[in-house]
């Protein structure tokens, strides 16, 4: 498989079952608790999620600077069928606090959804295809920035897949390399009007 899922820590798993099993047992996605009576949802393409911060950005630091905050799962729930539209589909995710593993949240819909998506493209690129690449997500939550981190195992060429973008310097689905995705959102914080916060009368 040209994509490598590093095994989650145990603790992770078993913070994702706790907290899967104190959901409310029903909500308006179709997504039951299996003592509601739903089946117990099937977790795929476990993911490690890092944050960069834009100040790390603007400073010139790299993908390598990212810090490691959680761990993101993707859950797929049968509703009555076999075909996927017939799913609950969301993503759940395991954050690190005080060295310890604790459920965060589960969301439901496009975000499993996109994920998957990206995964697809990532899995068919060439480079993909003849290399080893670990997958991450590389997230910068000032700019609403979520995107796949194809870590590459035998040399520095990482490359990005955006998931979801907010800017419009970087498109969901294109791949780019590491310093080319970098450069592109430094840019755009570089043209970002500083952050006012004088009073309106202020007149110096």
């Amino acid at each position: 498989m040209p994509l490598d899922f590093p095994a989650p820590p145990k603790e992770s798993i078993v913070s994702l079952n706790e907290g899967l099993g104190r959901l409310p047992a029903r909500n308006k996605y179709a997504y039951r608790t299996e003592a509601a009576g739903g089946e117990q949802p099937e977790v795929s393409l476990p993911h490690e999620v890092f944050v960069l911060n834009p100040e790390q950005i603007t400073a010139g630091k790299g993908v390598a600077d990212a810090k490691p905050v959680s761990w993101r799962y993707v859950l797929n729930q049968p509703t009555g069928g076999a075909l996927m539209e017939n799913s609950a589909t969301a993503t759940a995710e395991v954050v690190y606090r005080d060295g310890a593993h604790i459920f965060s949240n589960l969301q439901h819909g496009w975000l499993a959804n996109a994920t998957r998506r990206a995964i697809d493209v990532a899995a068919k690129l060439p480079a993909v295809q003849a290399g080893s690449f670990d997958l991450r997500v590389l997230r910068i939550p000032a700019e609403r920035v979520d995107s796949l981190w194809l870590k590459n195992n035998t040399t520095n060429a990482d490359i990005v897949v955006p998931i979801r973008s907010a800017i419009d310097v970087v498109t969901a689905f294109q791949p780019y390399s590491a310093d080319e995705f970098l450069s592109k959102i430094r840019e755009h914080l570089a043209m970002k009007e500083p952050f006012d916060d004088r009073p309106k009368n202020f007149q110096g």
